[in-house]
Formats: structure tokens, C-alpha cells, sequence
């Protein structure tokens, strides 16, 4: 065997030693390095509109009317990939729900152990996004069910790159994670036009009927 093949040998193994990066699933983390990221619901006069970006209580220029998301009813899971990774090619890294505690609402409940992030190996880069939706006491159990359903209130924060990652001994917080809110889908055009058109035929069989 040559050294260049030895050489290639001795880098594979060593990348398999360091593992895979973990990071802190959690968006309160206070202090130094930390993130202060809350999640909000949809915006009441507009149920359809999307926000994002930290609150201007929250050192940024967003404003929310929305609530701040509590409890089990809501699913909040992390997704991430190696830089340059397209949005929707992300891969699930962790799942949880909400903290129950008012004072601590748009919190999630981070995991007890740091979750280790699929194909970002420690000391690389990765591209996160934190998606979140209304489970519907459980019955929404993915992401692909929340995108599915067409009145499901869902949300995800703009994707965002950190730096190179740690073990599941120093995972790296969240930081660049920002606020956003949740949304309720638009109802589709074209079954918004159908129901008016099944209306106005109803109404001309009524008028007919009283002829």
C-alpha cells in the first residue's frame, strides 16, 4: 500500500474517532455566547403573516402580537446539515415540545443530553433551522403531517450557520437562531373559488325552488 493511500487511511479513521458535532437544543441560554430566541404564535389580525427576526424588546427591530408558544401542544424540532446544504434537504437532528411555565413561554424543553447533529462531524460547520407547529394534542406527529394539513399553525426560523462543533461534552449553543412566529396557511385559491361557486349554484336551485 503507498503512504498517500496510508495517509488517507489514517485521516478517515481519525474524523470517525471525533464523531459527530452535538449542539445545546435549547433557545434560552443567558450570558456569553448564548441565545434568547422565543417563538411566537400566528399574528392574530393576521393569521397568514410571517415574522421573523428578534422583537425590538429582544435587541431587534421585529414586533410580535402573536403569544408566546407553552406546553406539550406544540412540536419544536431542530434540523441541520453540513454548509451548503439546501433548506428543504435538512435532516432531522431532535425533536421536543414546549416549557409548561409561563414565565418561560416561547421556550423550548431542551433535551437532557446535547443531541449529536447527523453528517457534521466535530471541529465542521453546519446550516441549522428550528421548525415548530401545533400538534393537535399529538395527532400532527411530523413535520410532513404539520406541512400537509392545510389549517395547521406552523413556523421555522431563516436557516443559519455556526461555527465548528464540539462534542456532546461542549456542544455549541444556538447562537444566530432568532425569533419567528407561527403561521396558519392560506386557504387555496382555487377551493376558496370552488365553495363560492357551489354557493351561488345553491342559491339559484333556492330561487328556482321558490318559482
Amino acid at each position: 500500500m503507498s503512504f498517500h493511500a496510508l495517509a488517507i487511511l489514517f485521516v478517515l479513521a481519525a474524523v470517525n474517532l471525533l464523531g459527530q458535532g452535538a449542539i445545546n437544543f435549547n433557545n434560552r441560554v443567558t450570558g456569553t455566547g448564548g441565545v434568547v430566541a422565543p417563538v411566537y404564535g400566528p399574528e392574530p389580525s393576521a393569521p397568514f403573516l410571517r415574522i421573523s427576526g428578534n422583537a425590538t424588546t429582544n435587541g431587534g427591530s421585529a414586533t410580535y402580537h402573536g403569544e408566546l408558544l407553552l406546553g406539550t401542544g406544540y412540536t419544536a424540532e431542530l434540523w441541520a446539515a453540513p454548509v451548503g446544504t439546501a433548506e428543504e434537504d435538512l435532516v432531522l437532528v431532535s425533536t421536543t415540545t414546549f416549557r409548561t411555565l409561563t414565565a418561560f413561554g416561547g421556550f423550548i424543553q431542551p433535551p437532557v443530553v446535547a443531541p449529536e447533529v447527523p453528517g457534521v462531524p466535530i471541529g465542521e460547520r453546519g446550516v441549522f433551522q428550528l421548525r415548530v407547529w401545533d400538534n393537535r394534542g399529538g395527532t400532527i406527529r411530523t413535520w410532513a403531517e404539520a406541512l400537509a394539513d392545510g389549517s395547521t399553525a406552523r413556523g421555522f426560523s431563516d436557516p443559519f450557520v455556526l461555527p465548528p462543533l464540539g462534542s456532546t461534552g461542549v456542544p455549541l449553543n444556538l447562537v444566530g437562531l432568532q425569533s419567528f412566529s407561527l403561521t396558519i396557511p392560506e386557504p387555496n385559491s382555487l377551493a376558496v373559488g370552488a365553495a363560492g361557486l357551489l354557493i351561488c349554484v345553491a342559491h339559484r336551485c333556492e330561487r328556482r325552488k321558490r318559482q
